[in-house]
């Protein structure tokens, strides 16, 4: 009889593990979700502070750099090559 106790105490033990799971994989998938509206937000939150930074110092200032961002450089212009010489 020991053994028919022993498999009865087990099952006992798997059906409780089998709920533990449950348990955890739904509280997992509330997690990642909030982690998912926490990202977005912070996401949000970064781009208004670059924008702020960049009204605050001018989107051309180099100071802009010392917050990871570029300022805006335009291009070179070439120089501007003269005219042909005209035919005599």
């Amino acid at each position: 009889m020991v053994p028919r106790q022993q498999l009865g105490t087990l099952a006992a033990r798997g059906q409780e593990l089998i709920q533990t799971q449950s348990q955890l994989t739904a509280a997992k998938q509330d997690a990642s979700q909030e982690l998912g509206v926490v990202m977005v937000e912070g996401q949000r939150l970064l781009t208004v502070l670059k924008l702020a930074v960049k009204q605050h110092y001018g989107i051309d200032s180099e100071k802009l750099a010392e917050f990871g961002l570029l300022p805006f450089r335009s291009r070179r212009r070439k120089a501007a090559e003269p005219p042909p010489p005209l035919p005599e």
